[in-house]
């Protein structure tokens, strides 16, 4: 049954239901993000033998698990990976941040499990400011570690 069998106001006119006057919400634009992990430096230990044996995590908006391998007994640990993930924002200034976990993997008998070690927050419109670009790259050129 249709709004204008049921009146007697005439033709339907869908100019009279507010909700349909609003003009649609604009759809964010989705944009890949790909973060370069090359290594880490002075991590704390976790570990009695006062090293670490260390991984990342990358926090997505969607709340995918994406992360790194992990590198065992040691603070300074070299990875040289590269993770991507989607995200959707319109302006660089508004995009949220790439955050980064930083764990100690526990894996033996009395595991606990995985210790929290740090973060690290990166906001995209202060790395495109250090490359002097106003605008998210568009080309696949990888920066030089």
């Amino acid at each position: 049954m249709y709004l204008h069998e049921t009146t007697d106001l005439g033709e339907f006119d869908p100019n009279t239901i507010k909700s349909w006057k609003k003009p649609p919400s604009k759809r964010m634009n989705a944009f890949k993000i790909r973060a370069y992990i090359y290594q880490a430096e002075s991590l704390p230990p976790c570990d009695a033998t006062g090293a670490s044996d260390p991984y990342i995590e990358c926090w997505t908006p969607d709340e995918q698990n994406i992360r790194t391998a992990v590198v065992e007994q040691t603070n300074n640990p070299l990875y040289y990976e590269t993770k991507e993930f989607l995200s959707e924002f319109n302006d660089v200034a508004e995009a949220p941040p790439v955050m980064l976990n930083f764990f100690d993997t526990d894996a033996g008998w009395f595991d606990s499990g995985d210790d929290y070690m740090g973060r690290a927050v990166v906001f995209l419109k202060d790395v495109a400011a250090l490359t002097g670009d106003k605008e998210l790259s568009t080309d696949d050129r990888i920066p030089v570690p």
